[in-house]
C-alpha cells in the first residue's frame, strides 16, 4: 500500500480486506519464486507463447473476427449472435474442445468463448481450434 507508515497501519487495521488474511504457505511462495526463476532462465517460454498467440490471433482476424493483436495468450471468440455461438459450441464439444462460454452482463451480445493457449499447446491443437471455429462461419 503506498502511503505514510501511519496511513498504511490504519488501513491494515481497519480494512476488512485484511481481516483474517493469511500469507501464502511457504511451499507455495517457494514454488512461485522457482517459477519466476525458471521463466528468467528460459525466456523462450514467454516469447514462444507470445509468438503463438499473435500468429493465431492474426488467423482469426483474417477470417473476420474482432480481437486485439496483443501477445496475450488469452482471447475470446464470438459471432455476436447466440444461435451461431450455440452452433460453434456444439462443434467445439464434438472436437473435444471445452472452452468456457461467457454470457454475463457486459459480455458481447450473444456471449463469447474464452480461450487460453499455453506453452504446451501443440500446433495440431491450435489448428484444430482454428479449423473448428472457421467451420462454424
Amino acid at each position: 500500500i503506498p502511503g505514510s507508515k501511519e496511513l498504511i497501519q490504519k488501513i491494515l487495521k481497519k480494512s476488512s480486506a485484511y481481516t483474517g488474511a493469511t500469507g501464502l504457505a511457504l511451499p507455495l511462495a517457494a514454488a512461485g519464486i522457482s517459477s519466476i526463476q525458471h521463466l528468467i532462465s528460459n525466456p523462450g517460454l514467454i516469447t514462444g507463447i507470445q509468438e503463438k498467440s499473435l500468429k493465431l490471433k492474426k488467423r482469426f482476424i483474417d477470417i473476420g473476427f474482432d480481437m486485439p493483436m496483443s501477445p496475450s495468450p488469452v482471447f475470446s471468440v464470438t459471432f455476436y449472435n447466440e444461435e451461431k455461438n450455440l452452433v460453434l459450441r456444439r462443434k467445439l464439444l464434438d472436437n473435444g474442445i471445452y472452452p468456457p462460454f461467457i454470457n454475463y452482463p457486459g459480455a458481447p451480445r450473444g456471449g463469447h468463448f474464452r480461450f487460453i493457449i499455453t506453452s504446451e499447446t501443440s500446433e495440431d491443437q491450435i489448428n484444430l481450434l482454428f479449423e473448428t471455429v472457421k467451420s462454424a462461419i
